[in-house]
């Protein structure tokens, strides 16, 4: 389910700033419908990095589909000066 979609956020009667807000029930409620009607996972707006995207994979789209899964946990975004690549 693509939560970054302004015509769904509508739909669901949400905004960026509901998806992004320190009130994780909006998401949880939203998560469990997605569950419930047969979506993967949900992609939304990243409440840690602004502008950026989040994807929310819900479990038994990993126990059932992976052969081999390593949680690398939480990555912090690195900076990277203007006019510099790798």
């Amino acid at each position: 389910m693509d939560l970054t979609n302004p015509a769904l956020q509508d739909a669901f009667g949400v905004t960026p700033r509901d998806l992004t807000s320190k009130n994780w029930r909006i998401c949880q409620d939203i998560a469990q419908i997605a569950a419930d009607q047969g979506f993967d996972a949900v992609l939304g707006p990243s409440a840690a990095e602004p502008g950026a995207t989040t994807l929310a994979v819900f479990g038994s789209a990993i126990t059932d589909n992976a052969t081999s899964v390593e949680d690398l946990g939480v990555a912090t975004p690195v900076a990277v000066p203007l006019g510099v690549s790798d």
